[in-house]
């Protein structure tokens, strides 16, 4: 059996790709250009070309019997917002359209909580309403990748959605796992707020979870259906509390009123059209930050046999892989860690809800 995969360079795919060449399967993988991140197996096939080059993908789809579409344009920001369609709309279609050519079994396609709007006091889940929350450039594309692949599931597609929250865990450090990022800047001194009165509820998935989610959903999911592949709902303060709790590291925190958030955002904006750099936020994310989005995995749990890593233990397994991860510094002197500098904007991507 062989598979096509892309996005294995990315957060969740190259997790994925570990988990896929423990099985009988020969991985086929899309890359832009050469990457030392991928795992050294000869169960591995590299084909060049991206999600906009529809023979590209052709070519690495071909003998292909499953495939899992992880990749896309993943970020905060960019100068160009119609990249947002070109990669994750027209890419997705790319590779829909190829895999009807090819008779492809079936296909597992990643998308995000982020298309739907705010939980305020109920659970999300995949009958909430999408169209009439806000949503970013990145949350439009995917959620217009959506509706793309359930035409082609009416066309014959066999094709089923997963739709991750905000995941953590160990693995590369990219705008997906930016959830990580908080944690290490919160070891390191680097993060020293929360979210407006920091009750605010999120959804925190591990990211073997999102792993397994994937598979089994390629096992198991039914056509044309979609499948939330949450976590644990947790407030910001329950999120830091139980972090000082496991890292043993206590920083005084301070709330930031969503007024402040968004003056912080207009003058990041400023700082990045003077420079040429990037924002690292948008009014769009603020609004979010401070919104509930409790999410329900019950479908997934009833019809996938999804299961659930609590957050203590995702947190014990992350906090051991960023005290192993060689680029992260040993947190020796908490004294001289608490005086570091303290406000961080690069919070959590648009990729999680």
């Amino acid at each position: 059996m062989k598979t096509f995969l892309t996005g294995a360079t990315g957060f969740i795919g190259n997790r994925l790709l570990q988990e896929l060449l423990k099985e009988d399967t020969e991985v086929h993988v899309l890359l832009r250009k050469p990457s030392a991140e991928l795992p050294k197996s000869k169960k591995v096939r590299i084909f060049y070309g991206d999600l906009t080059d529809r023979e590209s993908i052709r070519l690495a789809m071909t003998g292909c019997d499953r495939v899992y579409h992880v990749g896309g344009h993943v970020h905060l920001w960019s100068k160009d917002p119609e990249q947002f369609y070109k990669v994750n709309v027209e890419g997705t279609r790319n590779v829909a359209e190829c895999a009807m050519q090819l008779g492809v079994s079936k296909m597992v396609y990643t998308s995000t909580c982020g298309v739907y709007g705010p939980s305020n006091y109920q659970l999300i889940t995949e009958k909430h309403p999408a169209e009439s929350c806000f949503v970013t450039d990145y949350d439009s594309s995917k959620l217009e990748s959506e509706k793309l692949l359930q035409d082609f599931c009416k066309q014959g597609l066999k094709c089923v959605i997963v739709q991750p929250s905000r995941v953590y865990g160990p693995g590369f450090q990219t705008e997906s796992n930016a959830v990580t990022k908080m944690i290490r800047l919160y070891l390191n001194g680097q993060w020293r707020f929360v979210p407006g009165d920091g009750n605010t509820v999120s959804c925190y998935v591990f990211v073997d979870d999102v792993v397994k989610g994937h598979m089994l959903a390629m096992r198991n999911g039914r056509n044309g259906e979609r499948y939330i592949l949450g976590g644990e709902n947790a407030t910001y303060l329950r999120f830091f509390k139980l972090l000082a709790e496991l890292a043993g590291v206590n920083r005084k925190l301070f709330n930031l009123p969503k007024t402040i958030l968004k003056w912080g955002v207009r003058a990041d904006s400023l700082r990045a059209k003077l420079t040429g750099g990037t924002p690292r936020l948008s009014p769009a994310m603020i609004d979010r930050f401070v919104s509930h989005r409790a999410i329900s995995s019950e479908k997934a749990i009833r019809e996938l046999a999804y299961t659930i890593t609590p957050l203590e233990e995702g947190f014990r397994q992350t906090l051991n892989f960023l005290k192993h991860a060689d680029e992260i510094p040993a947190i020796t002197n908490q004294k001289a860690a608490a005086a570091a500098p303290s406000v961080s904007l690069a919070f959590v991507n648009p990729q999680n809800s």
